[in-house]
């Protein structure tokens, strides 16, 4: 897994890691000269995201990031936190969640393309 993560820094020259809900390690984005990657890997484990629907709701008493049904992010009763994660995906329309080694579905990167 590190190794593989170490491919995906050095090819995408990530010089940036960004958090929205640090306390809670949510969303990790990377950026390269406060730019996102937008060229895709081979063999990338990535999940479609449709940046323009994606919206924070709250379900029952927790804060969530979907898409749709499917849902990205629980921010637990941070409202706060799940609505900058919404614009942060929105804002730089950040289509794709791809992982550096699963079952750590945690840490992960985003692309824009």
């Amino acid at each position: 897994a590190a190794f593989a993560a170490m491919k995906i820094i050095s090819n995408y020259r990530f010089d940036e890691v960004c958090f929205v809900g640090r306390d809670r390690g949510q969303m990790t984005y990377w950026r390269s000269a406060g730019e996102i990657a937008r060229t895709p890997m081979p063999q990338q484990d990535c999940t479609d995201v449709h940046s323009a629907k994606v919206q924070a709701v709250q379900r029952g008493e927790d804060w969530k990031v979907v898409d749709g049904g499917h849902e990205i992010y629980d921010y637990g009763d941070d409202q706060a936190a799940a609505d900058q994660a919404a614009l942060v995906i929105r804002t730089y329309a950040l289509n794709r969640q791809c992982f550096f080694a699963r079952p750590d579905s945690r840490t992960h990167y985003w692309l824009a393309l």
